[in-house]
């Protein structure tokens, strides 16, 4: 099932190429930061994943998934290992306390390279499963249409739904957003000074992104995939689109 976005823009009618040219620009940026919070959305998904199998079936379980998929720190040599270190780890979860404790102390006193096998074999595993969870084309344009207004279809697999859905989202109140201030502030001073610094923006990108986690609109983001995603280009260009009084509608679709 594919996911669908039109995005409405009041441009004008007859409006100048370049400004037709501009928004296209401006919404592959914004594509380009949806693909970031995407990223993070499909990591945590293989992460939650990754867990659920290890709670339920041990470590055991996680290397005979990764056998079944044939990842080749499971099939090569280093598969023994994994088996040996899974089986320390195991048993340890069932000794008695005391045994336990020592156990641990010889599990942790062994050859650290006893841990490398099963850290990089967790890594293949997560890299497997975020790639299988990320679309090949994140984002597609169904359908582009203008007399006035400009209205987008993008196209997107269930994979980098949500890092859309909250960009645009984020677009769509900044308007309101940057009205409510301009009333609270001297607005010709206020737009003259925001245009010449674009950290101005990138904050207020920033503040708009973590109040939509807050409310549950946007997935959480680590400090620097937050700093990633707030750069002055995507800060910008969110503004741009918002001043055309951005409208989103999301529906689904079968995937063609």
């Amino acid at each position: 099932m594919a996911e669908v976005f039109t995005v409405t823009l009041e441009v004008g009618s007859r409006a100048p190429v370049p400004v037709v040219a501009g928004l296209v620009a401006d919404l592959n940026v914004v594509a380009q930061g949806a693909l970031e919070v995407a990223t993070h959305v499909v990591e945590a998904e293989a992460d939650a994943h990754l867990a659920r199998l290890v709670r339920e079936g041990g470590i055991t379980a996680l290397v005979e998934e990764a056998r079944r998929r044939e990842l080749p720190l499971a099939v090569e040599a280093e598969g023994r290992e994994l088996d040996l270190l899974a089986r320390d780890l195991e048993e340890w979860l069932y000794f008695p306390p005391g045994r336990r404790s020592r156990s641990l102390y010889w599990l942790l006193m062994g050859s650290s390279q006893r841990y490398d096998p099963l850290s990089s074999l967790m890594g293949q595993w997560r890299a497997g499963e975020m790639a299988r969870r990320l679309p090949d084309v994140p984002y597609r344009f169904g359908s582009i249409r203008y007399s006035n207004p400009f209205v987008v279809e993008i196209i997107t697999a269930l994979g980098g739904a949500a890092g859309l859905a909250a960009v645009l989202g984020i677009i769509r109140d900044w308007g309101p957003r940057r009205r409510r201030q301009q009333l609270e502030n001297d607005r010709l001073q206020l737009e003259n000074e925001d245009r010449r610094d674009a950290n101005w923006f990138i904050a207020q990108l920033r503040r708009a992104y973590l109040e939509a986690v807050e409310r549950g609109e946007a997935p959480p983001l680590p400090p620097g995939d937050l700093e990633r995603l707030s750069s002055a280009d995507l800060a910008l260009a969110v503004d741009r689109l918002a001043n055309r009084a951005l409208e989103v509608q999301h529906s689904s679709a079968p995937e063609e």
